[in-house]
C-alpha cells in the first residue's frame, strides 16, 4: 500500500501549542457569537438540541463504528509526539 498508507505524522511540543491555541481561538469565535437568547430558546425548545446531542455523541460515533466494520481498512495515519 502507498500513498496514505504511509504517512507518519510527527508533532513537535510547539507545534502542539500553536495547534492547541488555534482550536481554542475558534472555539472561543464560536462561543462569541452565542446570546442569552440562544440559551433561553433551547430551554424553552430542548427538542432540537436534545436530537443534535443523541446524534452527535451516539448516532454519529455508531455509524462511524458500521462504517470501519465494513471497509476493513487497516490503519492510515500514525503520529508521534515528541
Amino acid at each position: 500500500m502507498h500513498g496514505l498508507d504511509e504517512i507518519n505524522l510527527s508533532f513537535s511540543a510547539s507545534s502542539l501549542w500553536g495547534l492547541k491555541f488555534v482550536l481554542a481561538s475558534l472555539m472561543f469565535g464560536v462561543a462569541l457569537e452565542l446570546s442569552p437568547r440562544d440559551f433561553t430558546r433551547v430551554i424553552k425548545a430542548p427538542k432540537s438540541a436534545v436530537v443534535g446531542l443523541v446524534c452527535r455523541f451516539l448516532l454519529l460515533p455508531a455509524a462511524t463504528f458500521v462504517l470501519v466494520q465494513i471497509a476493513r481498512r487497516p490503519r492510515v495515519l500514525h503520529w508521534e509526539c515528541s
